[in-house]
């Protein structure tokens, strides 16, 4: 997964693995897609630092710093 920080948005793009190999077995019904994704999210006004991310319980968790802040 790369999540970018750029001027006003959020960019997070990646790529979903499909569950199984398909080779012996076969999906009847998948709700969660799969394969190349991007979003992008709007921030609020200012400049932001990409501080940490990562996966927690399966959700990706992105902590942004607005610049010029101290922790």
């Amino acid at each position: 997964i790369e999540v970018v920080a750029e001027a006003g948005s959020l960019l997070v793009r990646g790529l979903r693995p499909p569950p199984i190999d398909g080779d012996t077995r076969a999906i009847r019904h998948l709700e969660i897609p799969y394969g190349r994704f991007e979003r992008r999210v709007q921030l609020p006004a200012g400049l932001y630092e990409l501080e940490s991310r990562e996966a927690v319980d399966g959700c990706l968790q992105i902590v942004l710093r607005k610049h010029g802040e101290r922790p």
